[in-house]
C-alpha cells in the first residue's frame, strides 16, 4: 500500500494529506506499459493500492465500470475522496467566498517578495558544485581581478536558466550581468545558439582574451538537447562548444590567464577533455540555477559566497552511451561486460562521481560515537561469543540469517552515529555531510555503497561541531532482493563520510 510507505507520524494522519499521480501516470499503466490487461484494471489496482487523486481523465472515465465489472467498490471511491474532501475543508474551501478568507488575495505581489527572492538566490548558491580548482583559482581576487571575458553561448543565458516547468520569474540576473557587478566585463557568446553548429565569433573572443584579467567560459545544454521526450544522443557538449573552449584556454594558456569554465545543464556531460586540461584551473556545475543564477554564481567567483553542493548524480563518459538504454538493470555483469548504473552498483569509469563537490576550504570529519556491534536481545549470549571469538564473522554466518526489513523487531536494532566536523581552512563555509554504508561482502549482488543520511552544515573557520545521525537498520541499511523484498542483512558493514571510516557488525536473530 502506497499510504504504508509514505505514512511518517510527524506528517499527521492520512486525513490530513493525500496522494496524486503523474499526469497520466493512470492512463500509462495500461496504454503504454500494458501492465493492466484494461483501463478497468488500471484504476482498480491504483485506488486500491492508495492512490485518491489522479493528474488526467483516466479515474473519471472508468471508475464507473470498474464498479459495475466488480473490480472496485465504493468503498474505495469513498476513502479517496474523503482525503480529498477533508484536505478542502481545511484549506477553508466552503467557508463562503474565497477572497474573503486567508489566501484569498494572493497575487503577484506576493510572489516577488524579497524573501521570496532571497530564497531563489539562496537555492541558486547552495546547488552550484565547484568540481575542479587547479591552484585554488577561485574566488578570484577583487583586488587584482578587474577584467573579465565572459565567452560563451550561455554567458547571457535567461530562459536557458529555467531549465523547465518554471514559473514566470520575477526578475532575471544573467551571468553577465551578475559579474558586472564586480569590475568591467566583456562578452562574446562563440556560438549564436547553444546548439553551437559553428563560431563565428570566436577570432573576437580570442582577440578580447589578451584584454582581461581572467576568462570565463560558460556553455553547457539547453531544451534543445534534454527535456522531457527528448532523449540525448551523446554525452558531450553541443556542437562546436569543445572546440570553442579548448581554443580559448590555449589563447589564455599563452596570455598566461587564469580560465574558469562554467557548465549548464542538468544531465552529465563528458567534460574529460577540460578536467585533464591544465590550461582549465577551474569548473564549476551550475545545473539550471534559475532567476538568480548569474548573481549566484559571481558571489561564488569572487568569494563571497563558498560553494558547498554536491554532484546529484554520476557523470559517465561518453562511452557509456554503448549501453543500450533499455537494459534496465543496475548491478553489473562481467560475463556481458555490463557495467551497471548509479554509484550503487556501477563498476565503470566516470568523469566525476555522485557526490563531488569542493569548497574554497577544508573540512574534516570523524566518528566520534557509534557502536561496533548491533544485535537483537535474543542474542546477547552469542554476541559475547562473537565479540572474544577469532572466528566472530564465521559466527554471524553460522547463527544469522537476513531479517525482513517489515519485521517489528526491528525498532531494537536503532542506534545513533556522533561525527566530529572541523573547518580546519581559512574561510567559512557550508559542508554537506554524505554517511554511506559499505554492505556485508559475503552475499552477492549487493551495492558498492549506498547513502544512508545526509546533512548539511555551515561551520566558521577553525571551529567544529557534532553532528548526530539516528540510523533505523531496517530503513536505512535494508537492501533489495531481486524479487522486490527489503531485507536487512547481517554482517560487517562500514559506515563512511569523507575519507572517516567506522565498522558496525549487525548480528540479527536466526
Amino acid at each position: 500500500m502506497i499510504w504504508k510507505i509514505l505514512e511518517a507520524p510527524t506528517v499527521g494522519t492520512s486525513m490530513h494529506r493525500y496522494i496524486v499521480s503523474d499526469c497520466d501516470a493512470v492512463a500509462i499503466i495500461h496504454d503504454y506499459f500494458n501492465y493492466a490487461p484494461t483501463p478497468e484494471d488500471a484504476v482498480s489496482e491504483v485506488l486500491k493500492a492508495g492512490l485518491d487523486l489522479n493528474c488526467g481523465t483516466y479515474i473519471s472515465k472508468h471508475a464507473q465500470k470498474a464498479i459495475d465489472e466488480g473490480k472496485l467498490s465504493e468503498v474505495n471511491i469513498d476513502e479517496a475522496l474523503s482525503k480529498l474532501v477533508s484536505v478542502q475543508m481545511r484549506l477553508g474551501l466552503f467557508d463562503g467566498n474565497p477572497k474573503t478568507q486567508l489566501f484569498g488575495r494572493l497575487g503577484p505581489e506576493a510572489v516577488c517578495t524579497k524573501e521570496n527572492q532571497h530564497l531563489a538566490l539562496e537555492a541558486a548558491r547552495e546547488g552550484i558544485v565547484l568540481l575542479k580548482n587547479e591552484g585554488e583559482i577561485l574566488p578570484l581576487s577583487k583586488e587584482s581581478t578587474h577584467t573579465l571575458a565572459v565567452i560563451g553561448p550561455h554567458g547571457n543565458a535567461s530562459d536557458d536558466m529555467l531549465g523547465n516547468y518554471a514559473g514566470i520569474p520575477c526578475n532575471f540576473i544573467t551571468p553577465l550581468q551578475g559579474l558586472q557587478a564586480y569590475g568591467t566585463v566583456f562578452f562574446e557568446p562563440g556560438c549564436i545558439k547553444v546548439s553551437c553548429e559553428d563560431l563565428p565569433s570566436l577570432y573576437a573572443a580570442l582577440d578580447m582574451v589578451e584584454k582581461v584579467d581572467a576568462i570565463v567560459l560558460i556553455v553547457g545544454l539547453n531544451e534543445e538537447q534534454e527535456k522531457e521526450a527528448h532523449d540525448r544522443k551523446d554525452l558531450l557538449l553541443p556542437g562546436q562548444q569543445q572546440t570553442l573552449v579548448t581554443t580559448v584556454a590555449a589563447k589564455a594558456a599563452v596570455e598566461n590567464h587564469p580560465v574558469i569554465l562554467v557548465i549548464m545543464c542538468g544531465g552529465p556531460v563528458d567534460i574529460s577533455f577540460a578536467k585533464d586540461n591544465v590550461n582549465i584551473s577551474s569548473i564549476l556545475w551550475i545545473g539550471y540555477p534559475g532567476e538568480a543564477g548569474g548573481k549566484a554564481l559571481a558571489q561564488i567567483m569572487y568569494g563571497d559566497y563558498n560553494p558547498g553542493g554536491r554532484l546529484p548524480l554520476t557523470w559517465y563518459p561518453e562511452e557509456f552511451v554503448k549501453v543500450s538504454m533499455l537494459n534496465m538493470h543496475m548491478r553489473p555483469n562481467e560475463t556481458s561486460g555490463y557495467p551497471g548504473r548509479t554509484y550503487r552498483f556501477y563498476m565503470g569509469k566516470t568523469v566525476y562521481d555522485f557526490g563531488h563537490g569542493r569548497s574554497f576550504t577544508n573540512f574534516l570529519s570523524s566518528f566520534v560515537l557509534a557502536p561496533g556491534t548491533i544485535y537483537s536481545k535474543k542474542l546477547i549470549r552469542q554476541v559475547t561469543s562473537f565479540q572474544t571469538s577469532p572466528n566472530s564473522l564465521g559466527l554471524i554466518r553460522h547463527f544469522t540469517s537476513e531479517l525482513d526489513a517489515e519485521d517489528p523487531s526491528c525498532e531494537n536494532l536503532n542506534f545513533d552515529v556522533t561525527l566530529n566536523v572541523t573547518n580546519t581552512g581559512n574561510r567559512e563555509g557550508s559542508h554537506v555531510l554524505l554517511l554511506y554504508a559499505k554492505p556485508p561482502t559475503s552475499v552477492k549482488g549487493l551495492p558498492n555503497k549506498y547513502l544512508v543520511a545526509f546533512d548539511r552544515i555551515h561551520l566558521q573557520a577553525k571551529k567544529s561541531k557534532s553532528v548526530v545521525f539516528n540510523i533505523v537498520p531496517c530503513r536505512d541499511l535494508k537492501l533489495v532482493q531481486g524479487e522486490g523484498k527489503g531485507v536487512l542483512y547481517p554482517g560487517l558493514y562500514t559506515l563512511t563520510v569523507d575519507e572517516a571510516e567506522h565498522s558496525v557488525i549487525l548480528i540479527l536473530d536466526s
